[in-house]
């Protein structure tokens, strides 16, 4: 039994795979909840530690879905930016940078100078990323 979520529709898909019986329940219309309206993102980023290796199995399988349902589902990786705008942040950033690469999730971490030469657009406040 599983959600009507894109998560839960994966699972659904893949038990029906493997020839498991399968029902599907959703409280409203199917997608149009969780998944459905942060439209299915897969975010690795600030997860909390005990997260990360659960994040980095999802992601495996989102960039199989052409090889398990035959479609990439408008699936793309592209990564994100977290702006810091103290000290306090950089360091809660550099412990996640941290945890993330013995994870085997890259993170680079961006100072003051860099982050403006990659994102002119920053304000002042922002000391890194």
């Amino acid at each position: 039994m599983e959600a009507g979520e894109i998560l839960g529709q994966l699972l659904m898909v893949r038990r029906e795979i493997r020839r498991l019986d399968v029902v599907l329940l959703e409280r409203g219309a199917i997608g149009n909840r969780a998944s459905g309206l942060n439209f299915g993102g897969v975010r690795r980023n600030l997860r909390k530690t005990g997260e990360l290796p659960l994040a980095a199995r999802s992601r495996e399988l989102w960039g199989r879905l052409p090889e398990i349902v035959g479609t990439a589902c408008e699936f793309r990786a592209t990564g994100h930016v977290y702006l810091a705008q103290s000290d306090l942040e950089m360091f809660d950033f550099s412990a996640f940078a941290r945890a993330a690469r013995s994870n085997e999730l890259p993170v680079t971490l961006l100072d003051r100078e860099e982050i403006r030469r990659r994102f002119e657009w920053v304000g002042p406040a922002v000391i890194g990323g």
